[in-house]
């Protein structure tokens, strides 16, 4: 019997995103983790993160979901998703009953990234605070 190689950054990205689309939840989370946990300099660990906040998201797991959002935004500033981490983390504090921490994520994404979409998305979010 062939062992089976373990799988790579991608693979394990892909995997998980699948598993999310497929309402898998639970088994994207791992996915991401062990991605984030194995790789942890990977391009995709940003990413990765944000989709494992997005799994507790989506099962209104705000206070999860919130921590994971801070923690790819904290750990990856620069990275690609850190717009949308950032605005997760907003929506996620709003969730939460706690407006005026959302407010002061909102504005962080406009001011940190302007001409984004989540940008858009804070500002729509503020003005209907």
């Amino acid at each position: 019997m062939e062992e089976k190689a373990p799988a790579g950054p991608k693979e394990l990205y892909d995997r998980a995103r699948e598993d999310f689309i497929s309402g898998r939840y639970a088994q994207a989370r791992r996915g991401f983790f062990e991605l984030a946990s194995a790789y942890p300099e990977h391009h995709l660990v940003d990413n990765a993160l944000y989709w494992a906040g997005e799994t507790w998201y989506s099962v209104k797991e705000y206070g999860r979901a919130l921590e994971v959002f801070l923690e790819a935004a904290d750990k990856y500033p620069e990275g690609n998703k850190a717009p949308d981490s950032t605005l997760k983390a907003a929506l996620s504090y709003l969730e939460l009953g706690e407006p005026d921490k959302a407010e002061a994520k909102l504005r962080e994404v406009m001011e940190r990234f302007p001409d984004t979409g989540p940008a858009m998305t804070a500002r729509r979010t503020l003005e209907n605070l």
